[in-house]
């Protein structure tokens, strides 16, 4: 910690009572959409595999606290919503990252489907929460949190796609610990889920 670069950023934020920021974007999916509809994949899945392969890529989004010491994880593990067909009370499912993206959501379906409970069994410290609102266009989404300046998950939503000059594009919220993640850091998550969402299909992104 004494030697760690943004030592006093994390100081300076753990003394407010609400260290957490979020930050809404409008992001072009047309590209998703196609590459699942083409794959006959799920939308949701895929974007899923984008955003958390494109979190894992920011180390500061890879930080965890752990009282006054800050761990680096290796990878992210995406927790996210589900909801059952004909069902109406979603369900939280983790799924490890695949290399493949049609292999992700081909492991993420069967368990989302396979998964009876509310919650997974067990939760880790590498997990970024992901969920959707696809029944409305959105401007910005807030989420949950624990009242603890420790919370270091990361928590990444957005809403239903629309049309925009022959283009599809949502709105997507990121919402942080601003303790351990900059929004420069979140400007590198977007950079990164871009280019990632331009080259989907001309070269299979791996783990």
């Amino acid at each position: 910690m004494e030697d760690w670069e943004r030592r006093e950023l994390f100081e300076v934020f753990g003394k407010s009572d609400w260290p957490f920021y979020f930050v809404s974007f409008d992001l072009d999916v047309t590209r998703v959409y196609e590459y699942a509809h083409d794959n006959h994949l799920s939308f949701y899945l895929t974007l899923t595999y984008l955003v958390s392969k494109a979190a894992a890529s920011v180390r500061n989004f890879r930080y965890r606290i752990h009282g006054e010491e800050i761990h680096v994880l290796d990878t992210l593990k995406p927790s996210f919503t589900w909801l059952d067909e004909g069902s109406n009370v979603f369900k939280i499912v983790n799924c490890a990252l695949e290399p493949t993206v049609k292999g992700f959501v081909k492991k993420a379906s069967k368990l989302a489907k396979e998964q009876k409970s509310f919650l997974p069994e067990k939760d880790t410290e590498d997990l970024i929460f992901i969920s959707s609102l696809p029944w409305i266009p959105t401007t910005a989404i807030g989420s949950e949190h624990n009242l603890d300046k420790n919370d270091y998950f990361p928590r990444i939503s957005w809403g239903k796609y629309v049309g925009r000059s022959g283009r599809k594009v949502l709105n997507m919220s990121v919402d942080v610990n601003h303790r351990i993640i900059d929004g420069q850091h979140i400007g590198q998550f977007y950079e990164e889920l871009c280019r990632q969402i331009e080259s989907l299909g001309a070269l299979e992104i791996k783990a």
